[in-house]
């Protein structure tokens, strides 16, 4: 974002960046204290908002008077879109009525700075939706008539979305899915009605598209209803763009599955119940074994021994299926407790690593972690942990004798960006779309690919999104799979709610 800051005093103007970067945005600015330093600023810096003081001292004692309603008279005549906010010490009331009777978005007092946050957000939302309305209505003219009569009444819910976020236009069937007007959803973005554990989720798709991503798999995600309740949406969303490929604005498709995963809810509930009544014959079975092969009940034959292992590394992938259900069960149902706390993610990485760096060494595979001095993150350690046991074992179970596993972390704007590569055999691009998805396993054909239940990432991939971060996959068939995911660095709005 840029911004043109007609200002003739240094102090006041300090003032009102630091105001500005207070306020959580973070602009170029460009400061000017004259006329011809004004006009130059609209053609060459094209600002998207101006701050205008309301006089200015006089350069030239026989030049006319330069103050903001002769700058909001050039800035229109430069463009009708942008902002136009006067901060001043005094405003009269005659002159605040003409300044805004002549297309000036508000004013600001300078004792009021802490009014200029949000009125700079309604300055740049209101720009935005005059522009993309201009776009909307030039692009689509010709078959608006048809577009407006198939959008309103599609059997699903359809939204046309500003690029941040909010609703521009939606459709009948939208309306009644979430039980709200018109215009309620016209004044909301796409997030204030998002269930907040699915937020971060529904986020990704749309920042995946803009960062140009081709085709990003849609997301099931839930919603909230005006009357409270909780429907689930299959949410596709694409991206249109203007002949020169600019971003314009995302076109959503809301469809209700609702009733499909109150089923799937209800199967959940019961594979949870079954899993916990597995595990306590599960448990006497591994205490007796442990027992038998411990001697206890008398010597044991080399063949009885062997039998004996065999069992107990059995019972250990039964109990680790269980497992899965059972975390897996909970994660659907949204029971999955997350406490996250400012955590030192370097010690994490390194105490996990050196638990698996004997059973890699004994398989024949270097596991090596780059992990440099990294900023203390606020995230759950424990939840953290699972998720690089889960992507380590993966690992291990796919790269062969002689491969290696690498550990990568580094600090990347907020977040903290973690990677597991791996010089294993590698995901076909059909399968690497599925991966996070329940019960789903890449190489279905392989009985080496099926030692588990395909439960492993989708787990991961809802404790990571949880603690407010991301998590994809990279790989190549046949030369090695990385995967990564993101972790916030500790803020303080964050620490004040630890």
């Amino acid at each position: 974002m840029k911004i043109l800051l007609l200002e003739d005093s240094p102090n006041d103007a300090e003032l009102i960046e630091r105001e500005i970067h207070r306020a959580g945005f973070i602009p170029r600015v460009l400061r000017v204290e004259t006329k011809d330093g004004f006009a130059s600023a609209l053609q060459d810096f094209s600002p998207d908002l101006v701050l205008s003081d309301n006089t200015l001292n006089a350069v030239d004692a026989f030049a006319p008077p330069f103050d903001a309603l002769a700058a909001l008279s050039l800035t229109r005549q430069t463009s009708s879109d942008v902002g136009f906010i006067v901060v001043s010490g005094t405003v009269g009331e005659e002159r605040a009525v003409e300044l805004l009777r002549s297309g000036a978005t508000d004013y600001v007092l300078k004792h009021r700075l802490d009014r200029l946050g949000p009125v700079i957000r309604r300055a740049l939302a209101e720009a935005e939706q005059r522009r993309l309305s201009a776009q909307i209505e030039e692009s689509a003219r010709a078959a608006n008539e048809r577009f407006r009569s198939a959008f309103e009444n599609a059997p699903s819910g359809m939204a046309v979305i500003s690029l941040a976020g909010r609703f521009v236009q939606v459709n009948r069937t939208l309306r009644e899915l979430l039980g709200r007007t018109q215009s309620s959803l016209l004044r909301s973005t796409v997030s204030a009605f998002t269930h907040p554990i699915d937020n971060v989720r529904t986020l990704d798709v749309f920042t995946r598209l803009l960062a140009g991503y081709p085709r990003v798999e849609p997301a099931e995600t839930r919603f909230i209803r005006a009357d409270g309740h909780t429907v689930w949406v299959y949410l596709g969303v694409s991206l249109l763009s203007d002949s020169a490929r600019r971003p314009l604005y995302f076109i959503g498709q809301f469809v209700d599955i609702t009733a499909t995963k109150e089923a799937e809810a209800g199967r959940d509930l019961f594979l949870s119940h079954v899993s916990h009544e597995l595990r306590a014959p599960l448990a006497v079975v591994h205490q007796f074994a442990s027992l038998l092969l411990d001697e206890t009940a008398g010597p044991l034959s080399t063949d009885q021994q062997e039998f004996l292992t065999v069992l107990m590394r059995n019972v250990g992938q039964l109990k680790a299926m269980i497992d899965d259900l059972l975390l897996a069960a909970q994660t659907e149902r949204g029971v999955v407790a997350i406490d996250s706390l400012p955590i030192a993610l370097r010690a994490v990485l390194v105490d996990t690593v050196a638990d698996y760096r004997l059973l890699a060494e004994h398989r024949g595979v270097r596991l090596a972690a780059d992990v440099g001095e990294l900023p203390v993150v606020f995230a759950d350690a424990e939840r953290i942990r699972e998720v690089l046991v889960n992507l380590l074992e993966n690992g291990l179970r796919f790269t062969p004798e002689g491969g290696e596993i690498r550990i990568e972390a580094e600090a990347q704007g907020d977040v903290v960006r973690v990677s597991v590569r791996d010089t294993g055999s590698g995901i076909c691009p059909e399968d690497a779309a599925h991966v996070f998805e329940r019960f789903f396993q890449a190489g279905q054909g392989d009985h080496q690919a099926r030692n588990g239940l395909g439960l492993g990432l989708y787990i991961c991939r809802d404790l990571i999104e949880r603690q407010g971060g991301s998590i994809w996959i990279e790989s190549t068939l046949g030369v090695g799979t990385t995967v990564a995911f993101t972790v916030p660095i500790l803020t303080s709005d964050a620490l004040a709610q630890a």
